[in-house]
């Protein structure tokens, strides 16, 4: 047999394993090349036999690391670069007998996959290069072993690994050897990745079938003219592409395919025939060209086409099977379909994978039997054509059943989408009342997608400008706006000129609107300036708008311009021919001429084509413009090209400016410069991309690449061939700008060069006349003559050639866009259902309404458009949409953009959304009364009976607005608050002269009645009242500004009487300042420009007309309009929105008692945000589409979450509530309080994200932001606590300051607001003042001091900053990357190294104590009195004993004995033989101690009786001291124990209801004894008291603290652990000095010694305080017993011994007790759920690590649960425990505990923390021990609190009613427990703490607490104020107990309610008597001790002057 044939034998062999056909190839041509590298000009070759033998060194490696697992092919990471050693190391895997997991993406994907998979090893460079190892016997591979894992992407987000086998690809070539002719002397490409299942076609092409394969480096891949060099290099003859790929090779050019390519094979994806057309032009068909469909689950080729010159291609055929693969197709049920059907395709075959990695549920849903055969379920959807071919049609799962036929929507959909003008589509089945269902298409027009990118010609230059083009332009909201914004700040009074106003004179009528004298507007083609004549006179506008026919070269203006405006620059900004223009306009300019844009910069940048642009085409409207142009020029040329859409990822380069034209200056028309690009990031350099940036004025720009729309940026293919750039690159061009021969369109030049290199000039000319100069014009005029006679307009018949008639959607239905879900996929349930019947054909009303159907059914061809007709379903598009708005515009004259048709697409919405929005415009139009076009403006109409009454004047006197009354209330409440003081600074700068600003203030105040009103309650009706007198002068003082600006805010306003204003001007130092301060019930922050620009008009001597409208008239329409919200549409959304939502901000509290809101300055925090780091984050912002407000919610949202632990809040912010033109300036309280709801998911939101649900949230609620705020809050109904906001206590105040000064006769006027300190009705308070681009950021935090600390307003300041300067770096970061916590801030807290010393065993530390002092007393009991050497003796002899009966070191031994000397002795014994020592309690429950003795492995127990362990076992041996006495002391044991061995196993209470066991070792124990010791300097004099018991871990200090350092243990009796008084007896004989116990024993004994008057006996110098909460009071009596004492009060855990410790030495007390510091070598830490720091003071888990850590978990108990890594930096390879108590960093720098983490309870909204309950309870003295805990009414539902008690004195226990009224002075309403339950004592479990699980369910017993039955008012003041509440509230009845706001009394009933009580009883009674007490009997209770008060002798009463009513002086 020769070579080739044994070869083709071996290829083609079947079901031979691919290693071992490489193997036998290599075997029998050792030396052909196996492999080819082409690098950089260089290649390189590997033979077989090289291959062959660095594979096996490199499987030898694998195999002398691979850890030993069970699976019999354990998973290999591959990671290298493309090379030899990477296809060696995939061999070697197999080989070694493991499969491998290719590696080759984003690092965060790796470590997705890596994560998921778990692999043994990781094969990289460092592998590849480490030392060789010893050869062993290569393992034999199993067929049905793993080959490999590769992962693909999954549907859930997340990668899904696909499980190959050998068996599956050993015959992945070999039924395809013939067919492609596949031979040893071919050489393969290689230019894949390995992660890529194409890879394993290309690497096992070459190497099974004997060829050579031919690696690309991957440097060279990024450009395909590097691969094909590289290709010809090597000499490839099969090359396999991607179709991208392919793509990407066909845009290359004429590029010369290597000699030796015989066959090209396609995979991968869709293939587009165009592109398989221009192969077979370009190369004919010397090279066979293959298709193959494959799938990663089929490990190889399942189906292959091949082209054919000559033959039709369609994109659609994957061709047919390739041996040993077989296919099925089936319908949804599984059912085969009929012939020529479509069906979901299902895989049989060899190569069907094993299924998917860990994970049996997907791999069961895919991998299926089908009549008994496994098959792959594909998903996709296929038909088999007649000549066996498939066909792919799309997907399988929105099938649809009509008229009998199964229709795949998804094959409609890739029809449709394949229109040329269709950007998307999506096809679904609607139901009707009547006939059959109808197919519906929602699409989307590529003309106004947001995000397709294509190509447009210029038109502005060539002036083809028809309606559409004009239409496009009025629809520019974002140019139009901004054109309007200038206009208004400039052209009032002022003579205007309009260059190229165009057909509509756009900018004209706005600048007329805007307020200009005259307005000549000019254009040159005469068409357009023939229809602007006729609309000017059809809106009666010719007398002040003369529209000009000609060039501006040609025409004259009688009378100077002083301002000039144009649209006529160009997508670059001088194309449009505006310099020349511009420059023979200047003549007719003033002197002071302003220009409006005032200035246009192009920029120019480096681009990248995105994929949609690769192949240059037009859409067809493009296409159509572009041939008109061709037509007029009378020739075809290489037209300049715009781009819409383009993307800004797209870019290269940094941006460099091309041009600057500054209109207020004279320009050039010819120029030049040169420009550096800096390359950002590596790519393919196409060309540049040129886009304006236009400023209307100075600082309000527009930049048109952000915003693509007017003009759209230019793209010029600078090269012919693209470049491969670096991110290091740069590129200079040199470029100019000459006008052409016709004197006003320029051509420009442009020079690049690259990295050195020169590239020939590129010249782009208006007059062009080069044709398909280079590759992309060429291939851009190719695509229009294709498109040439093809009518793709009609989108309906267009479909009718391509599908039968039972697939034509009936309804088509245009959208801006298609929904999106939150995974960015189709929401098929958001789209909107199409109107199918009902009233669409109700004629149109005459007016506004018929006018509309007019220009519809002009616009659709239509002779009836009813009212209900529906824009798109009638057959309006995109297209037609922009027409419609435009002549809207024509109509009513007012600018009307897209959003109005495609939010109102019906006749009648249209009309109301006119009504609505335009309601002036309409009026004007119409001549109607504004009363019936708007409801806001509608308060013009009754207008005479609303001015308001002067006080005594007859007449209906005005009510307040909801906002003033919601201020009046708040003013009640808080009496002598200043809080709703607001104040600004007007100052003046120039030669000011006072009087005439002392007669414009006057007159300023006397226009706004409001400015002089004040308010009282008049018949119970709370009213406003205009008063004269109220007219306050400017008062001209002198003094400081900042101490001026305090002491106003601070000062008082009195609402009944008046004034509430003031104003007060000074000079400081040169500066003249207006300093008004004014109560928020007059005016908001948007009133003060208002003030600021009368001011000066009034200054300057202008007449103004009076106000139409006053703010009563607006509060008085406001009335009306809300009188009924019940079923207000507002109302329903604020009811869902804020349904569930948590109402009370957790932010970390400090307060000891509730304090008043508004009653006491706020702590600051003022600070700024540099202004280029503001400037930028607008930027971002502005790119994301998203306001500034909203950047700052989401920021400070963002830091609330971290410093509250809450997802889901409130944050509130004021909103204007001038939604119409005629309150825009009105001066008035004119703004509505919202909450602001966005619930976060820190775990998996970007901030970018997150930034777009803030957007949302934001847009949704100023939706509905009318509904004043104290009907949102009456309805929700939120719990209510005086002293704190309802709904929200967080607000966000964003200021605009950004408005410009204004000028009056020479002074300038600018506002400036000083913001002193001053109270807040909020809790926090953000304050965020912008005054415009440039300019820095103010910010000033204030916190409520009675609640917050000091030290929390500047970490929430910090926090805040550090967030922002984050976000310059970019939006695109998760949330729990975002550092709200200072990377150190934690660090710095801790308290250092661990001490120096050597590692120990604690009965080590005692033996070398013996050496020391053998004689002195160790140990001391009751008749019992060992020295240190007795001791040590009987331990030795006790740990011999214990050798000699079997147990050995690491044994486990229970002991089982009662607190004694003889205990100490055995826990030494234990020790010193080596044993891990297990205490076991006598009292605790026998399966408890079995349950423990077999998790901790014990081998045998030591008791003091055998007897004792009777009823516990008769399993283990039992020994005791007794029987080794004769055991003969030889010395210490001198057995060796590592001192990191376990000391012992202690047991604690497991959550799961199962006690674990915690393993200590001796180092980490001996290490606290000696550190405790030391550090607090303790003596040899010492006696401790050991009353602990051994499962404690305080007893081993108790034992080991004094004998590892010659002090005494004194061991008291064991009766005193039942009885105090006897511990006491004890600790007095025996003079006991330290002491460890829990707070509860130490207030017990104290309180006993001060009975019995013995105190004085007790020698205690220290005690520990452990177990815990330490209580102030206990300190106090401590230190009032003791005055000399030290309390340690020490933090630990069984896991941790002591973390840390706070020490009080003698004088030192607290109100608040905290756990100190960490000990040295500790570390602790405060976490959030994600293990990330948190900042100080904000309560998170406490995390301990470091020395004092425990071993872990015995037996079964999982220490996963509780060791824990932090993936921060900081804290990374930290092994940290997790405590489950919640703490929190003091300023001070020191730890306060404030419960568990786990016993939270969210109630009404509400987080409770029950631990902080019961530690207030404690504080109660009748108090001793306190558990609460959540219940349910199971018969009401009602959800409260139940406290359980146990009394310090069994006589004294008080009534519910005073521990709720001691509980409110410190809690919240909702955090005062309901029912209170006495007990004798509360369940505890074994280790002592309190069993919550065994409370006792509350039962009829305590019915009382919770009762609702109706008890009479008793005493005469009750019944009296129990009718006043009956008429106010409106109900029959009112009992003693009913509260009033549980009835539904809200703020204004309150109101009410006080007026006509302090009017019942001649008292004035403060507001805040009723939140305090809002029972009636509580409330009568007030009353009564008022009135008393009031009769008292220490009391100074006086009378009012006008009334007999008593007048408390407090």
């Amino acid at each position: 047999m020769t070579l080739s044939a044994h070869v083709a034998a071996i290829s083609m062999a079947k079901g031979l394993l691919l290693v071992d056909r490489f193997r036998q190839l290599a075997a029998i041509q050792p030396d052909r090349p196996a492999l080819r590298f082409a690098s950089e000009g260089d290649v390189l070759e590997l033979s077989y036999a090289e291959l062959d033998a660095r594979s096996d060194g490199l499987a030898h490696k694998i195999l002398a690391v691979l850890p030993a697992a069970d699976d019999p092919a354990p998973l290999v990471a591959i990671r290298l670069p493309a090379g030899f050693d990477r296809v060696a190391a995939m061999l070697a895997v197999w080989k070694a007998g493991a499969s491998y997991l290719p590696l080759d993406s984003s690092p965060e994907r790796e470590e997705q996959i890596l994560s998921a998979a778990a692999p043994a090893l990781l094969v990289d460079t460092v592998f590849i290069e480490s030392a060789d190892a010893a050869v062993v016997p290569l393992p034999a591979l199993d067929p049905m072993h793993s080959a490999y894992v590769m992962f693909t992407s999954g549907s859930t987000g997340t990668p899904k690994g696909v499980v190959v086998t050998h068996a599956n690809i050993a015959d992945l070539l070999a039924p395809l050897v013939d067919e492609l002719a596949a031979d040893s002397n071919d050489v393969w490409s290689q230019t894949h990745s390995i992660a890529f299942g194409y890879s394993l076609w290309e690497i096992w092409g070459a190497l099974a079938t004997g060829a050579c394969l031919a690696i690309v480096d991957e440097v060279l891949r990024k450009d395909p003219r590097h691969v094909v060099a590289a290709l010809n290099q090597s000499q490839v003859s099969v090359l396999s592409l991607t179709p991208s790929g392919f793509a990407q090779w066909l845009a290359l050019g004429e590029v010369q395919l290597p000699a030796s390519l015989r066959l090209l094979v396609l995979s991968g994806g869709a293939v587009v025939p165009e592109h398989i057309a221009e192969w077979f032009a370009r190369f004919g068909n010397r090279v066979r060209l293959l298709n193959t469909y494959a799938i990663t689950e089929t490990a190889g080729r399942v189906c292959v086409t091949e082209y054919l010159l000559g033959e039709s291609v369609t994109t659609a055929i994957v061709g047919k099977p390739v041996a040993g693969f077989e296919l099925y197709l089936r319908d949804a049920e599984g059912a085969p379909v009929e012939a020529g059907e479509p069906g979901e395709l299902y895989i049989a075959g060899a190569g069907v994978a094993a299924g998917y990695f860990c994970d049996a549920k997907l791999t069961t849903e895919k991998f299926v039997q089908l009549n008994g055969v496994r098959c792959y379920r594909s998903g996709d959807l296929m038909r088999q054509l007649a000549d066996g071919r498939y066909e792919f049609v799309g997907r399988s799962d929105q099938q649809i059943k009509l008229r009998g036929y199964r229709v795949e929507p998804a094959e409609i959909e890739a029809v449709i989408r394949s229109h040329p003008d269709v950007h998307d589509v999506a096809v679904g089945m609607v139901d009707r009342d009547v006939g059959e269902p109808q197919l519906v298409a929602w699409y989307q027009s590529n003309e106004l997608a947001d995000n397709h990118p294509e190509f447009w010609p210029s038109l502005g230059e060539y002036q083809i400008y028809d309606e559409l083009l004009y239409d496009f332009m009025n629809a520019d909201q974002v140019r139009v706006d901004a054109y309007h914004r200038a206009f208004l700040a400039q052209v009032q009074d002022k003579v205007v000129l309009d260059i190229g106003t165009g057909q509509d004179a756009l900018l004209a009528r706005l600048a007329l609107a805007a307020g200009a004298r005259k307005v000549y507007a000019v254009e040159v083609i005469p068409e357009a300036a023939a229809r602007a004549t006729q609309l000017v006179r059809d809106l009666g506008q010719a007398d002040r708008i003369e529209v000009i026919c000609g060039d501006m070269q040609s025409i004259t203006i009688p009378e100077a311009v002083d301002i000039c405006t144009q649209g006529i620059i160009g997508n670059i900004g001088s194309s449009d021919g505006i310099v020349p223009i511009w420059n023979s306009a200047a003549h007719l300019f003033a002197d002071n001429y302003s220009a409006v844009p005032s200035r246009c910069v192009t920029q120019l940048a480096a681009v990248e084509l995105p994929p949609e642009l690769k192949q240059p085409q037009l859409s067809s409207l493009a296409a159509g413009y572009t041939e008109t142009i061709f037509s007029n020029q009378g020739r075809r040329f290489d037209i300049r090209l715009c781009v819409r859409n383009f993307p800004e990822s797209a870019k290269l380069s940094s941006a460099s400016i091309f041009e600057d034209l500054d209109f207020q200056q004279p320009m050039q028309a010819d120029d030049s410069g040169r420009l550096d690009l800096n390359f950002k990031r590596d790519g393919r350099f196409d060309g540049v991309l040129l886009w304006t940036e236009v400023e209307t004025m100075p600082g309000d720009i527009v930049d048109f690449l952000d915003h693509q729309q007017a003009w759209l940026p230019v793209y010029l293919p600078l090269l012919d061939t693209p470049l491969a750039v670096n991110a290091s690159d740069v590129a200079t061009i040199d470029w100019s700008r000459e006008t052409g021969t016709d004197g006003v369109f320029p051509d420009y030049r442009f020079r690049l060069t690259l990295n050195g290199e020169h590239y020939p000039e590129y010249i782009t000319r208006h007059h062009e006349d080069a044709l398909e100069r280079n590759l992309f014009y060429s291939a851009l005029h190719r695509s229009m003559r294709q498109q040439v006679g093809s009518d793709s307009k009609d989108l309906k018949s267009w479909l009718a050639a391509k599908l039968p008639d039972y697939m034509q959607p009936g309804i088509w239905k245009q959208l801006p866009a298609l929904p999106l879900n939150s995974n960015g996929k189709l929401d098929r349930a958001a789209l909107p259902a199409p109107r199918l019947q009902g009233d669409a054909h109700r004629a149109p009303a005459p007016g506004l309404q018929q006018d509309l159907a007019d220009i519809w059914a002009r616009l659709l061809n239509s002779e009836r458009i009813g009212l209900g007709e529906d824009f798109f379903d009638a057959g309006g598009d995109s297209i037609l949409a922009v027409r419609l708005t435009t002549e809207i515009q024509r109509l009513i004259d007012d600018t009307v953009f897209l959003t109005a048709v495609f939010n109102a697409p019906e006749i009648e919405a249209l009309a109301a959304y006119l009504q609505l929005h335009h309601p002036e415009a309409v009026a004007k139009r119409y001549e109607l009364p504004a009363a019936q076009v708007s409801a806001p403006d509608n308060l013009r109409a009754d207008k005479s009976t609303l001015v308001p009454q002067h006080e005594g004047v007859a007449g209906q006197v005005p009510p307040l607005s909801f906002a003033q009354q919601s201020l009046w209330f708040l003013d009640q409440l808080y009496p002598g608050s200043t809080a709703a003081n607001e104040q600004f600074a007007i100052r003046l700068t120039g030669d000011l002269d006072r009087e005439r600003l002392q007669s414009a203030w006057r007159q300023l105040v006397s226009r706004h009645h409001v400015l002089h009103t004040r308010f009282a309650m008049l018949n119970e009706e709370l009213v406003q009242i205009v008063d004269d007198t109220l007219i306050v002068p400017i008062d001209f003082i002198s003094g400081v500004l900042v101490e001026l600006a305090t002491t106003e805010i601070s000062s008082v306003f009195d609402l009944q009487a008046g004034p509430l204003l003031r104003a007060k001007f000074l000079r400081e130092g040169g500066v003249q300042v207006l300093l008004v301060t004014v109560h928020h019930i007059l005016a908001d922050g948007l009133s003060v420009d208002l003030i600021r620009d009368e001011l000066a008009s009034l200054y300057a001597g202008e007449s103004l007309a009076e106000p139409e409208l006053q703010f009563a008239d607006f509060a008085q329409w406001q009335r009306s309009a809300l009188q009924d919200t019940s079923s207000h549409p507002s109302l329903a959304y604020w009811q869902q929105r804020l349904a569930d939502a948590e109402y009370l901000l957790n932010l970390p509290q400090t307060y000891s008692a509730v304090v008043d809101s508004g009653s006491e300055q706020t702590m600051r925090s003022e600070f700024s945000i540099p202004a280029v780091q503001f400037d930028a984050l607008r930027r971002q912002a502005k790119a994301q589409g998203v306001s500034v407000f909203v950047l700052l919610m989401a920021t400070l949202r963002t830091v609330l979450a971290t410093y509250t632990g809450q997802r889901d809040f409130l944050i509130g912010s004021p909103v204007t509530q001038r939604q119409s033109n005629q309150l825009q300036n009105m001066i008035g309280c004119m703004v509505n309080n919202v909450a602001f709801r966005n619930p976060l998911d820190l775990e998996q939101q970007s901030f970018a994200g997150m930034l777009q649900s803030e957007k949302q949230s934001v847009l949704a609620a100023l939706d509905h932001a009318v509904l004043p705020f104290e009907t949102v809050v009456e309805s929700i109904d939120p719990p209510r606590e005086f002293g704190r906001h309802p709904l929200f206590q967080a607000l966000l105040m964003y200021e605009d300051r950004s408005s410009a000064a204004v000028f009056a006769d020479g002074v300038e006027f600018s506002v400036q607001v000083p913001h002193p300190p001053r109270p807040s009705y909020w809790d926090m308070e953000l304050t965020l003042v912008d005054a415009g681009v440039g300019v820095d950021l103010r910010a000033i935090f204030s916190l409520n001091p009675g609640r917050y600390s000091a030290a929390l307003v500047q970490s929430l300041a910090s926090s805040f900053s550090r967030v922002l300067a984050a976000l310059g770096n970019g939006f695109d970061v998760p949330l729990q990357q975002l550092p709200v916590a200072a990377a150190d801030e934690q660090q710095v807290l801790q308290s250092g190294p661990a001490s120096d010393y050597p590692a120990a065993c604690l009965h080590s530390l005692f033996e070398q104590q013996v050496v020391r002092t053998p004689d002195a007393i160790a140990l001391l009991a009751d008749g019992v009195s060992l020295s240190y050497a007795t001791l040590n003796e009987r331990a030795n002899r006790l740990a011999h004993g214990l050798t000699t009966v079997g147990l050995q070191s690491g044994d486990a031994l229970g002991l089982y004995m009662s607190r004694s000397v003889a205990r100490c002795v055995a826990v030494i014994a234990a020790f010193k033989a080596g044993l891990t020592l297990v205490p076991l309690d006598r009292s605790w429950p026998r399966e408890r101690l079995l349950f423990m003795a077999e998790q901790a492995g014990i081998k045998a127990l030591l008791a003091e009786d055998p007897q004792h362990t009777a009823e516990l076992t008769s399993e283990l041996p039992v020994f005791t001291e007794a029987q080794f006495g004769q055991v003969p002391v030889l010395g210490n044991p001198g057995i060796s124990i590592n001192p990191e061995a376990a000391a012992w196993v202690l047991f604690t209470s497991g959550s799961t209801g199962q006690p674990k066991g915690v393993l200590y070792s001796h180092a980490a124990a001996a290490y606290r004894v000696r550190w405790f010791w030391g550090a607090y300097g303790f003596n040899a004099d010492e006696r401790f008291a050991h009353r602990s018991s051994c499962n404690f871990i305080d007893a081993y200090w108790e034992i080991f603290g004094p004998l590892a350092h010659g002090a005494t243990v004194i061991v008291p009796q064991v009766e005193a652990d039942a009885h105090p008084a006897i511990l006491l007896r004890d600790l007095q004989r025996h003079g006991v000095t330290h002491l460890v116990a829990v707070p509860s024993l130490l207030h017990t004994m104290f309180d006993i010694a001060a009975s019995a008057g013995t105190t004085e006996q007790l020698k205690l110098r220290s005690v520990i305080c452990s177990g815990e909460v330490l209580q102030p009071e206990l300190l106090a009596q401590l230190r009032r017993a003791l005055p000399a004492i030290r309390v340690f009060n020490t933090y630990g855990t069984t896991e941790t011994w002591d973390a840390a410790v706070r020490i009080y030495e003698p004088g030192v007390g607290g109100k608040s007790i905290s756990i100190g510091i960490p000990l040295p070598g500790v570390a602790a830490w405060v976490l959030d759920e994600q293990l990330k720091p948190l900042p100080v003071g904000v309560w998170g888990q406490l995390y301990v690590g470091g020395v004092g850590l425990s071993l872990g978990y015995v037996g079964s108990a999982a220490n996963d649960d509780w060791l824990q890594q932090s993936t921060h930096s900081v804290l990374a390879e930290t092994d940290l425990y997790a405590t489950g108590d919640r703490v929190r960093w003091t300023a001070e720098g020191e730890l306060e505990i404030g419960g568990r983490c786990d016993r939270q309870i969210n109630l009404r909204g509400f987080r409770i923390e029950p631990a902080e309950v019961e530690q207030h309870l404690l504080h109660h003295p009748a108090v001793a021990q306190a558990a609460v805990m959540h219940r349910i009414d199971p018969g009401a539902e009602r959800r409260y609190l139940v406290a359980y008690l146990t009394a310090a004195n069994a006589a004294d226990q008080p009534e519910p009613s005073v521990l709720k009224e001691f509980l409110r002075g410190w809690l919240p309403a909702l955090a005062v427990p309901v029912i209170y339950v006495w007990m004798p004592a509360l369940p505890m479990t074994p280790s002592g703490k309190t069993d919550y699980l065994n409370l006792p369910e509350v039962d009829s017993r305590f019915a009382y607490a919770v009762a609702t039955e109706y008890s009479a008012p008793a005493t005469a003041t009750e019944k009296e104020l129990a009718d006043i509440w009956q008429s106010v509230l409106g109900v029959e009845r009112v009992g003693r107990d009913d509260d009033f706001f549980a009835l539904h009394g809200h703020s204004l009933m309150a109101a009410k309610l006080m007026s006509r009580v302090c009017d019942a009883f001649a008292t004035d009674l403060p507001l805040q008597c009723l939140f305090e007490h809002p029972t009636l009997r509580g409330f009568a209770a007030s009353v009564d001790t008022i009135r008393w008060v009031m009769n008292s002798d220490n009391v100074i009463a006086e009378k009012a002057d006008t009334t007999n009513r008593e007048v408390l002086r407090f």
